[in-house]
């Protein structure tokens, strides 16, 4: 399979020497380019201006003659700088997992609608859904936009099946939340996820001084994620996982969540015993989501629940807000979705058991009742 990392090789008079790409001969041989360091992070720092100097040069108008794995270290070379460490996590783990493999060894100029839309089969068979395999193929449109520019690689795609979102019972929610509060400060994230529906990431990255307890809000600012980072060098014993602190998800999930009394009176107590910085941290530290949702998983089966995921309780908030009536704007608002629209469509389910039992009035005055 195609290599996607930097070509850096320490030379025998112990400079380090960085290989890439730098174009095609009229015969099509690759021309390459090289630089040089005194150490291998000063040469990947050299090799990463020379790859966005590159890509910049690819798209002034003329396409990318070379292979399209020649072009991916360039794009992702260009975007570290503009898009969440996150964001680019992903970008990285599609192009090596999917679109390398598939497409690597075929020309960037000389990609079609037709190896789209074979790309787009593939996926198909390797049992992604709708929604994973629109995600990787409208990057791959965004990298060809940039490779080949002008040419329209637009093609169409599986539907996105939309699931219905796990929402815990009142009665298992009862029962969890007996369950956490005899487990001590592990309950935390638990208690927090139900009456506030703030996501894992950003529950983790709370910090205390995020908590006004005199307003009852807590502003959520930062999230923190475990993402997958490349080392120097590519191949599967270069990538590791590391705690990444950022903003939220997207602008709108930067906001102010009211607390509720009951809420209010648990983080008091937790703040008094509380001596580091994060709410749900140790030893000052940010807490890892994966451990957190370990912990979870144990609350679960203590409580005599299904496994479900962390993100459930969220949904759960959410469900037990349409239940008490609360519009669906306020509720956008408070789960930091982009727009009223997005929360519809996650929780169709749960707004049309809404408007079955609200109709249900309709019953007092019917007269049908008579005959």
């Amino acid at each position: 399979m195609s290599r996607l990392g930097e070509n850096i090789y320490r030379r025998k008079d112990g400079r380090h020497e960085g290989r890439y790409v730098k174009g095609r001969m009229p015969n099509g041989k690759v021309k390459y380019g090289y630089i040089y360091g005194k150490s291998h992070e000063e040469t990947g720092e050299k090799l990463k201006l020379v790859k966005q100097k590159c890509v910049g040069a690819a798209q002034n108008g003329k396409a990318f003659g070379g292979l399209l794995r020649e072009f991916l270290p360039l794009w992702l070379a260009r975007l570290e700088q503009q898009v969440k460490p996150s964001t680019h996590a992903v970008y990285h783990r599609n192009i090596r997992v999917h679109i390398l493999p598939a497409l690597g060894e075929l020309r960037a100029d000389k990609i079609s609608c037709k190896n789209v839309s074979a790309f787009v089969e593939l996926l198909r068979e390797k049992g992604l859904s709708g929604r994973t395999i629109g995600g990787i193929v409208r990057l791959l449109q965004s990298i060809l936009k940039d490779a080949v520019p002008g040419e329209d690689f637009r093609v169409e795609l599986p539907k996105a099946n939309r699931n219905k979102v796990p929402v815990l019972t009142k009665t298992e929610q009862a029962k969890l939340e007996r369950t956490a509060l005899y487990s001590g400060s592990d309950s935390a994230a638990v208690m927090l996820a139900l009456y506030t529906g703030m996501r894992l990431g950003e529950l983790c990255a709370l910090r205390w001084r995020d908590v006004d307890l005199d307003e009852g809000i807590i502003h959520v600012r930062q999230t923190v994620q475990r993402i997958e980072i490349e080392k120097a060098g590519g191949g599967h014993g270069g990538r590791k996982t590391a705690l990444v602190i950022g903003s939220p998800k997207t602008q709108s999930s930067e906001r102010a969540v009211p607390i509720p009394s009951l809420l209010l009176h648990y983080l008091r107590g937790l703040m008094e015993n509380s001596a580091g910085e994060y709410v749900l941290g140790r030893h000052g530290q940010v807490s890892d989501p994966r451990t957190v949702q370990y912990r979870f998983c144990i609350l679960l089966q203590k409580s005599g629940i299904k496994r479900i995921n962390f993100h459930a309780l969220r949904h759960t908030y959410a469900t037990r807000c349409l239940e008490k009536q609360i519009d669906v704007t306020t509720l956008s608002q408070l789960l930091g979705h982009t727009s009223p629209k997005m929360t519809l469509d996650v929780y169709t389910d749960s707004l049309m058991e809404h408007k079955q039992q609200a109709v249900q009035v309709l019953n007092t005055h019917c007269m049908l009742r008579a005959a």
